[in-house]
């Protein structure tokens, strides 16, 4: 991760903090007890604090001692909004096994509603008593092909769980 460092004074770090934590001058006069006029004097650089209220100023902002002393900052930098594209894109695991699973899923889907709304009761030539969907099926003779489009279905399930689980183990 980058880090960026940068120039803050005290003022400007009292300031930032009291504002980050949602107080009020006179609030934080209070906690730290002051008066709101030492505050605004440490925040416009016409006053410092004493130590002992550096310390209550690090407790109350929860910051350390050197963070509000100190003048350099070292501060991560927020990642490049392409990096956080990257991680929203689908990869093409992603899509190739739910576009899989999906369009096998539905055309077995359009297959079973047919052979409910046109229902086939018969023999075979063979003698074979042919009802429910496999009688479908082998009535028109895609039994067979139905078994491949439910191999594709899983071959993309399985594509999509293991993306799954490579995101997981990459996102601990």
């Amino acid at each position: 991760m980058k880090v960026r460092r940068f120039t803050m004074k005290l003022p400007e770090k009292i300031q930032r903090e009291r504002k980050k934590m949602g107080l009020s001058q006179e609030k934080l006069a209070e906690k730290i007890g002051v008066s709101r006029q030492a505050i605004t004097k440490w925040e416009n650089g016409l006053a410092s604090p004493e130590l002992e209220k550096i310390v209550s100023l690090s407790e109350c902002f929860k910051v350390s001692t050197d963070y509000l002393l100190k003048d350099n900052i070292t501060e991560p930098t927020p990642p490049q909004e392409s990096a956080l594209k990257g991680n929203k894109r689908m990869s093409w695991r992603t899509w190739l096994g739910g576009s899989l699973f999906g369009i096998s899923a539905l055309i077995i889907f359009v297959l079973w509603r047919l052979s409910v709304r046109f229902p086939i009761s018969g023999m075979t030539g063979n003698g074979v008593h042919l009802t429910g969907f496999s009688g479908f099926l082998g009535f028109h003779g895609i039994l067979h092909e139905s078994y491949v489009i439910v191999a594709i279905g899983i071959i993309g399930l399985i594509l999509l769980i293991t993306d799954f689980i490579r995101i997981k183990k990459n996102n601990r």
